[in-house]
């Protein structure tokens, strides 16, 4: 498994946990493809959804970093105007991207925030700066790292036309 595919599989995952514990359901990978990168289903529920996976990083150096391919050196100050500015461009990229997703189940885009200083809570007092596309997803969900649990389970909904389960999660 190369290094993209593996951070996919993580956030998925976690992901997955997250909604299973926050609303007792079911939901499992069905398969693991391309365009998008998921399949995930809940036989309880009897939903399945299309899921792209992608990641948020605040530069390519500061990939670099987090991924371990360079050492930390931490010596530019980031802005959390800047994060809303790549989400910004990563949310147009994905949407131009999904109208040739296969479209046979409600399509989920997670994005995965990476930002080692920014947290839900800065997303969120910034969240009127994300402009949300024209796009083919029923749902757009960023996921934050919690330091305190040491896990990807910090989820904030930014578009959601469809329930993932029975109770509305927005």
């Amino acid at each position: 498994m190369n290094e993209k595919e593996w951070l996919e599989k993580s956030l998925i995952s976690y992901f997955i946990k997250a909604i299973n514990n926050m609303h007792n359901t079911n939901y499992s990978i069905t398969i693991h493809r391309d365009r998008p990168d998921f399949i995930i289903g809940d036989t309880l529920q009897n939903k399945n959804f299309g899921v792209e996976i992608t990641h948020l990083f605040y530069d390519e150096e500061e990939a670099k970093e987090l991924l371990g391919h360079v050492p930390m050196i931490n010596s530019k100050v980031e802005n959390i105007e800047h994060y809303i500015n790549i989400l910004n461009k990563l949310l147009n990229k994905k949407a131009h991207k999904a109208k040739a997703y296969d479209h046979s189940h409600e399509l989920v885009l997670l994005v995965g925030i990476t930002s080692p200083l920014f947290t839900w809570g800065d997303f969120e007092n910034s969240r009127e700066y994300i402009v949300i596309p024209q796009n083919d997803f029923s749902i757009i969900c960023l996921v934050f790292f919690n330091e305190e649990h040491q896990n990807w389970e910090d989820l904030m909904f930014i578009k959601q036309e469809c329930p993932i389960c029975d109770i509305n999660i927005v």
